[in-house]
């Protein structure tokens, strides 16, 4: 082969590489993943991820008092808190998780804490453990929302304000619950009255 024709092919090779490089860029492809054009405050950002695994923990935490309401024979208590474990894990994780999507954050997947649950010995224990959960779930959302609101992460302010609306209604459920399940212990009906109720207006529901 010729010295010349060697210096074609080259010459030809070079181009096509030149080409792919040009094709490559014009059709966005590229191997180095591009950051995020919205960035967020490392403490917004660290806050949001504790709140995400919050929901979590309190989606394992039902779960557990749903299997101690079970073996106890309160079967509408059961199914109340295994709604509510559902939720945590679902919907209210999944409305921290859209926040961070917003700024490309994937959150990673959540490692729940295991509760302890020997200190509770009955059911109203119970029930007033998920309003101390729901209490302190909305305490630390305001957190968040006061560090957005130092950190000008106007936009997220707004939406965790949002989620306190939602928030203050999960604890106003949680009080409901509590205070009727004390009444019925302490007019005599006992919890088992109230459990029944539930277990009626769930079926029907």
């Amino acid at each position: 082969m010729s010295t010349s024709t060697t210096s074609i092919e080259n010459g030809s090779a070079n181009r096509n590489a030149s080409d792919d490089r040009r094709s490559d860029h014009r059709g966005g492809r590229s191997s180095a993943r591009r950051p995020s054009p919205l960035t967020l405050n490392d403490k917004v950002r660290a806050s949001l991820l504790a709140r995400h695994a919050d929901e979590h923990n309190a989606g394992h935490l039902y779960d557990r008092a749903a299997e101690r309401m079970q073996h106890e024979g309160y079967e509408g208590l059961a199914h109340h808190f295994r709604t509510a474990a559902a939720e945590e894990r679902g919907e209210h994780a999944q409305r921290v998780e859209d926040i961070l999507h917003a700024f490309d954050i994937d959150p990673p997947h959540a490692a729940v804490d295991e509760p302890d649950l020997s200190r509770y010995d009955n059911a109203l224990d119970l029930l007033y453990l998920a309003w101390e959960t729901e209490a302190g779930l909305l305490r630390r959302y305001e957190e968040t929302k006061a560090l957005a609101a130092d950190a000008d992460e106007l936009a997220v302010e707004s939406l965790v304000d949002a989620v306190l609306e939602s928030q203050l209604h999960e604890v106003e459920e949680a009080r409901t619950l509590y205070r009727r399940c004390e009444s019925a212990l302490r007019d005599g009906s006992g919890l088992m009255t109230v459990d029944m109720h539930l277990a009626e207006s769930q079926a029907g529901g």
